[in-house]
């Protein structure tokens, strides 16, 4: 992502990514074990607590905003 940030960033494009890792879903649940991947990564994460669709949806709003356009790029969750 840094490397399309610094080839873009000169034709005043951003560039910007969402990392959420696992995010309980229906589609998610299909995944063997998934539940043991969300209990780790609740155990692992500083918050102690996985993302939810939600709060994906809610940084991608503001990775389009104008609140971003000074900041070339970032990799937000």
């Amino acid at each position: 992502m840094r490397y399309l940030a610094a080839d873009l960033g000169v034709k005043n494009i951003r560039v910007n990514a969402i990392s959420a890792g696992p995010i309980k879903t229906l589609a998610a649940s299909g995944i063997g074990d998934f539940r043991y991947i969300l209990r780790w990564n609740e155990y692992n994460s500083p918050l102690r607590r996985v993302v939810t669709i939600e709060e994906v949806g809610e940084s991608a709003v503001y990775l389009l905003s104008r609140c971003r356009a000074a900041c070339p790029e970032r990799c937000c969750m």
